[in-house]
């Protein structure tokens, strides 16, 4: 009767355990879902960028169009000239945009890209804790209690690695 007292105990124990190692995952993992989801935001952010650089790369092309029929219709050389400079300073300033654009572009998807290599990093650290919460878990209950302990951890580690992959596939 102490024996089994003793084992349900620390049966008890060892569930109770998992159920605060599984809350406390929960809420990383909402936590790393919103980070994905921020992620989400900067990606749509870099595309955004990409976006407005080919409008610029079109808007610059019409202009430069522009100016160069101008120029081909005037046959006064100073209005040609004059034209010519303006194509100049559009195209370098055309130049100092686009190269900031690229630079925020660049920026926000390296960003990116490491706060997913974060996520993922983390949700394979939480799979070892598991790992380890369930070796543990296998040492302190008895061979009569083993399998129901055993099924218990199996489910939280293949919710685990379902979260992983969902994180790796993100």
């Amino acid at each position: 009767d102490d024996v089994e007292t003793a084992i349900a105990s620390r049966v008890e124990a060892a569930r109770s355990a998992l159920e605060v190692e599984l809350l406390s995952t929960h809420a990383e993992d909402r936590k790393d879902l919103q980070k994905q989801m921020e992620i989400a935001c900067d990606e749509r952010l870099a595309a955004s960028l990409l976006a407005r650089e080919s409008e610029l790369q079109s808007v610059h092309a019409e202009e430069v169009k522009r100016l160069r029929r101008e120029a081909e219709v005037s046959s006064q050389q100073a209005l040609t000239n004059a034209k010519s400079l303006l194509a100049t300073e559009l195209a370098t300033r055309y130049e100092r945009e686009m190269s900031e654009i690229r630079r925020q572009a660049d920026a926000a998807v390296a960003a990116a890209h490491s706060q997913r290599e974060a996520a993922v990093n983390r949700a394979e650290a939480k799979m070892r804790t598991l790992q380890a919460a369930h070796r543990t878990a296998l040492e302190q209950v008895t061979a009569s209690r083993a399998a129901e302990a055993k099924e218990e951890v199996e489910a939280a580690r293949a919710e685990a690695e379902k979260r992983i992959k969902a994180a790796q596939g993100a």
